[in-house]
């Protein structure tokens, strides 16, 4: 899995001509948790989206910071866990994500502190297989009790969504093609302009990292946030690399696989005074 970087600047004398679409329902509440009767009287913000006919996705964040955390459910009232579930540290990297089967832990939870990670455990439909140790290499059963060489063989440990690949898979018109794009497409989302004019004169940085997967057809989907930083600063990069057409996808022992990618994106914001 390669991180891609772009570094996207704005002045903010000037303000952005095009206008960021919101989807989805908004809710907010106060520090206890209670509904706020409005944004700026609340302290925390949940979205929740429809993204197709059996899949909502609900995400909770610090109203002028980064996610706190993202689940997805099959249903519409929200009760059935299926799919990914990440929580954020308060910097805004992952602390923990997995996946979820009707409602069971299912397939590879992973636990990290920034980009490092500490700790790894497989599930299969709730029941906890095994715990691997990055450290010490070692795998302990769901027992507690570490894998012997026969128990390992098995321990199914394949996937079929690489990480690292022979033939890494390739935007449309290549690197300087895809940068291009993001340089005539990306903007600067207003909200992130409101909170970044508060701050003295000088650059203002803004980092986000998107993950996603870039299927066998070169197709991009499964968007999740590897780095967040602020409601619309994600939602806005996550677009732009949605909206970048079909990929060149990678491949894998001469065979087209489908692999994870990571675009970092900075909104580098020139603060020259108030609007």
């Amino acid at each position: 899995m390669k991180k891609l970087t772009f570094l996207f600047v704005l002045g903010l004398s000037v303000v952005a001509t095009k206008a960021q679409t919101s989807s989805g329902s908004f809710s907010y509440f106060l520090k206890d948790g209670s509904p706020a009767p409005n944004e700026k009287s609340a302290s925390y913000l949940m979205n929740v989206t429809k993204v197709d006919d059996t899949t909502w996705l609900k995400k909770y964040y610090n109203i002028y910071g980064p996610m706190i955390y993202q689940e997805t459910y099959s249903d519409e009232s929200l009760n059935i866990k299926h799919g990914k579930f990440i929580w954020y540290n308060e910097a805004g990297y992952i602390d923990s994500a997995g996946n979820y089967l009707s409602n069971n832990r299912h397939s590879e939870w992973v636990y990290k502190k920034d980009t490092s990670v500490l700790l790894v455990r497989k599930y299969d439909n709730g029941n906890l297989i095994c715990t691997f140790d990055p450290k010490t290499k070692k795998i302990i059963l769901g027992n507690n009790k570490e894998a012997s060489p026969a128990e390992l063989k098995n321990i199914d440990t394949t996937t079929t969504i690489f990480t690292t690949v022979q033939a890494e898979a390739e935007a449309t018109g290549g690197k300087k093609g895809w940068q291009n794009y993001l340089v005539k497409n990306i903007v600067t989302p207003k909200r992130l302009q409101k909170i970044v004019v508060k701050q003295k004169k000088g650059i203002y940085y803004a980092t986000v990292i998107v993950g996603f997967i870039i299927d066998k057809n070169g197709n991009v989907g499964q968007f999740y946030m590897d780095k967040s930083y602020e409601w619309s600063a994600d939602m806005e990069a996550i677009r732009v690399i949605k909206d970048g057409g079909i990929w060149k996808p990678a491949m894998q022992n001469g065979q087209i696989v489908d692999c994870y990618e990571r675009q970092q994106i900075t909104y580098a914001i020139e603060v020259r005074g108030i609007f």
